[in-house]
């Protein structure tokens, strides 16, 4: 599943998760990794074409020493345009990682 995250970033971060429960990383099976990849690369293709974006971060954290917070795997596609001033290896407050 894909939809807007409520406290975007920027606009159109989409959060990407799996149906089916995963907490992180460490459990979601490969061919499900791969699966959410796949539908990353098609939003980030339609994304570039619809929005003019020019690049994309794409964010995970699996662990809570690694700043995870929501215990259910989970992508953060934050789309990025040149000017906006957003440091992308600062993670904001409250991101939900």
């Amino acid at each position: 599943m894909a939809f807007l995250d409520k406290n975007p970033v920027t606009e159109h971060h989409t959060l990407i998760i799996p149906k089916k429960h995963y907490v992180n990383l460490y459990d979601i099976p490969e061919n499900e990794l791969e699966q959410l990849l796949v539908v990353a690369k098609k939003i980030t293709l339609q994304y570039q074409t619809d929005y003019d974006i020019q690049g994309v971060n794409v964010l995970h954290a699996s662990g809570a020493e690694a700043q995870q917070s929501i215990f259910h795997f989970h992508l953060h596609l934050v789309p990025r345009k040149s000017g906006e001033g957003l440091d992308h290896f600062l993670l904001p407050e409250g991101l939900g990682i």
